[in-house]
């Protein structure tokens, strides 16, 4: 089922692909059409093809679930076509030869010309419809994002005025962090010269009371 949906497909892309001009450099000895040099793009970008061609497919198989029976454009178009590929002639001269095999089966221009108006609403409908899904996709995915920017905003508002608390609470410790260490310095210093005082009251008293027995004891007694 799929091979033949591809081959279908394949049929119906054909139509809308316009063959490119064919020259005596393009046929083999048989003459037959030998494949074409790959075409420099000299560094410019090229389009999304794996996008135009995915939508391609998709316009394709409407047209094929929309072909109308009969030969009406799309047949005719195949028609040019296949002359254009099998044949060295200019686009009028093909475009009234497969005139001609429509008319052999009762198919007149003005047929040809509605039937292919016809086509060209299908794909208007078409192109309206994926429009409006376009669109209705773009509004729910800006509207999605825009209420996820909204809630960052407001976050990033609460962080940065949370790190401004937290930069003047740091600023405050290091300031108080610098006093303590002052004032340890401060009172260590008392400690030690105060040390020392004591030190040196200490034992001039010890010394004059020591000396004061020994006279004691030698005048005393």
């Amino acid at each position: 089922m799929i091979l033949i949906f591809m081959s279908i497909l394949k049929k119906i892309k054909s139509v809308f692909i316009v063959p490119e001009e064919v020259d005596q450099a393009s046929l083999n000895k048989n003459g037959e059409l030998t494949p074409a040099a790959p075409v420099s793009t000299s560094g410019e970008e090229l389009p999304d093809q794996d996008g135009k061609e995915r939508f391609y497919q998709i316009l394709s198989e409407v047209l094929d679930k929309n072909n109308f029976p009969g030969f009406d454009y799309i047949e005719f178009k195949k028609a040019v076509r296949s002359i254009l590929e099998m044949h060295q002639m200019e686009e009028q001269a093909a475009y009234k030869t497969a005139f001609a095999t429509a008319q052999a089966m009762n198919v007149n221009a003005s047929h040809l010309i509605d039937s292919a108006q016809k086509y060209l609403s299908i794909l208007e409908t078409e192109e309206a419809s994926f429009s409006h899904s376009a669109q209705s996709f773009l509004t729910r995915q800006l509207s999605n994002r825009d209420v996820e920017k909204q809630s960052l905003d407001k976050e990033l508002i609460q962080i940065r005025s949370e790190l401004d608390r937290l930069q003047k609470l740091l600023v405050e410790k290091e300031s108080r962090l610098a006093a303590l260490q002052s004032e340890t310095e401060s009172v260590q210093a008392k400690f030690d010269q105060n040390k020392i005082n004591f030190s040196a009251a200490y034992h001039s008293i010890v010394s004059q009371i020591k000396e004061d027995v020994e006279k004691m004891k030698k005048y005393l007694s």
